[in-house]
C-alpha cells in the first residue's frame, strides 16, 4: 500500500491550507487562515489520511516523490503526539518584490490574504509539537517583504533551530546577515542571471546593482562558505554559455563557494536544455565551486 513519508515530520504552512507535504501534487490539505495552530484538527486530518492510505484511495497524484510503498502490516503507527522536523513557511507564495518570468504565482489575482506567521509558530513551540532539531524554511513569495520576518527569524535562531531562507536579495535582511554569522542558516538567493541586462529580463524588475550589493555583505557575514547559495534558471531567456559564463564570473567576483540550477517549470519540455545544464556542471567544477540541481 502507499503511504505518505512526511505525513508525521512535516509541517508546510500554504496561504490557506496546512498540509505535510510542499508538492503540488498532494491531495491533503486542511483548511486554515491564520490563529493559532489547531493540534486536535490537525490530527483528525492525519488521522483521515491514514485511514484512505489503508482503504487504498489517497488523494495524491502516484507520481509524488514523498509516497512510498510498503506492506499493509508496517504503516507507521499513528504517533501519541506531533512532533515536527520540518516546518515549511509558504503562507506568502503570492507576495514578491519581483516578477520573474518563470514563477506563475507574483500575479495571482486576487490575493489570498496574508495572516500572522507568529501567531502559528508561537503556537507551535508553546504546544511542544518541535523537534529539538526542527528546520524552519521559508520559502514563499520573498520572505523579506513579510514585516514579522526579521523578529522572527531571529526568534528561531534564539531557540537554537536551524532556519533554510530563499530570497531574491532585494531587501537586505539584518536578520539573515545575523543567522549567517551565527551560522545558523542557509540562504539560497535566486540570481537566475549574470548580469543587469539578463536580470532585468528573468526577474522583471531592475534591481542588479541592489541585490550585488546585498549578496556581497551577506557573504562578509559568512562563517560558512557554503551557507550562501546562488541559483541559475535554465530557461529559454537563460540558455547561452555566454550568460552562464557571466553568472559564473559573478559568482567569483562574489566569492561564492556552492551553485545550484534549476529548470524552468513554465518551460518544457526540458530536454533541450540538458546540454546547457552539463556546461553549468562542468563550469563550476573548473571554479572549485560546491553544485547541485535545485527543484522547487
Amino acid at each position: 500500500m502507499l503511504t505518505c513519508r512526511d505525513m508525521f515530520s512535516t509541517l508546510n504552512i500554504e496561504p490557506e491550507a496546512l498540509l505535510p507535504c510542499c508538492t503540488a501534487q498532494c491531495g491533503f490539505r486542511l483548511d486554515y487562515h491564520g490563529g493559532p495552530f489547531p493540534v486536535a484538527g490537525y490530527l483528525r486530518y492525519l488521522q483521515l489520511m491514514q485511514r484512505r492510505f489503508r482503504q487504498q484511495r489517497p488523494t495524491c497524484s502516484p507520481t509524488c516523490n514523498r509516497l512510498a510503498q510498503v506492506p499493509d502490516d508496517s504503516l507507521t503507527p499513528f504517533p501519541p503526539r506531533l512532533s515536527f522536523s520540518q516546518v515549511l513557511i509558504n503562507h506568502h507564495r503570492h507576495y514578491c518584490n519581483c516578477r520573474c518570468t518563470y514563477c506563475p504565482f507574483w500575479n495571482v489575482k486576487p490575493k489570498p490574504p496574508l495572516f500572522s506567521i507568529a501567531d502559528i509558530l508561537q503556537s507551535l513551540m508553546a504546544q511542544e509539537v518541535i523537534a529539538d532539531a526542527c528546520t524552519f524554511a521559508w520559502g514563499g513569495g520573498e520572505s523579506t517583504l513579510l514585516p514579522e520576518f526579521d523578529e522572527q527569524v531571529i526568534l528561531l535562531a534564539g531557540r537554537g533551530y536551524r532556519q533554510f531562507i530563499h530570497t531574491n536579495a532585494v531587501r537586505f535582511s539584518p536578520a539573515i546577515a545575523e543567522v549567517l554569522r551565527r551560522g545558523q542558516a542557509v540562504v539560497n538567493v535566486s540570481l537566475d542571471s549574470g548580469d543587469a541586462a539578463g536580470y532585468a529580463r528573468i526577474k522583471g524588475i531592475d534591481a542588479w546593482d541592489q541585490v550585488i550589493e546585498n549578496l556581497g555583505r551577506y557573504r562578509q557575514q559568512l562563517v560558512r562558505p557554503d551557507a550562501l547559495e546562488i541559483k541559475y534558471i535554465i530557461n529559454r531567456d537563460s540558455a547561452h554559455p555566454h550568460a552562464i559564463q557571466r553568472f559564473f564570473d559573478t559568482c567569483r567576483r562574489l566569492d561564492i563557494k556552492r551553485v545550484l540550477y534549476a529548470f524552468d517549470i513554465t518551460d518544457r519540455p526540458w530536454e533541450p536544455y540538458y546540454p546547457l545544464a552539463e556546461f553549468f556542471v562542468r563550469q563550476a567544477e573548473d571554479a572549485g565551486m560546491e553544485h547541485d540541481f535545485f527543484f522547487g
